[in-house]
């Protein structure tokens, strides 16, 4: 077989992969959440996680700053506001405006959700919260991994 036509079927083996790799990270999800959701402990306190090591706070900030769906989306922005005659310039200032907006809406996001408000509103919704994501992330694994394409 010549290697032109192996081409389109590797293609579709590395698609089916992924569907399937993406289907389990779905139901791990999934299962994860419904753990949490019947899970009757509460939560830590703010005491209580300010006791845990900064190593450990750091290498989550890291996992979360290695999110593939964050990374490819600021990728898609990127190419799509830098244009080809641009220049480099152009394409530093694209580059640091989407740095600026990330550090911006982050640290908003970590000030807002770090209230004691917003903490007792998102525990007395996490149980219900917890079990929605898990039948939502249920039936999104399901469905691809039992879909044709």
């Amino acid at each position: 077989m010549s290697r032109r036509a192996a081409r389109p079927r590797d293609a579709a083996r590395s698609a089916q992969r992924i569907r399937i790799a993406g289907g389990l990270y779905l139901l791990w999800l999934g299962f994860k959440s419904a753990r949490s959701a019947f899970r009757a402990e509460p939560l830590p306190t703010c005491a209580q996680r300010s006791k845990e090591p900064l190593k450990r706070l750091y290498l989550r900030g890291l996992l979360h700053l290695t999110n593939p769906k964050a990374i490819l989306v600021w990728m898609s922005i990127v190419s799509l506001s830098v244009s080809p005659t641009g220049g480099t310039s152009h394409m530093t200032t694209v580059v640091l405006s989407c740095m600026c907006i990330g550090v911006s809406v982050f640290s908003s996001y970590a000030m807002l959700f770090s209230t004691e408000s917003a903490r007792r509103v998102y525990l007395s919704i996490r149980r219900w919260l917890d079990g929605s994501l898990a039948v939502m992330f249920g039936i999104a694994g399901l469905k691809m991994l039992t879909s044709k394409s």
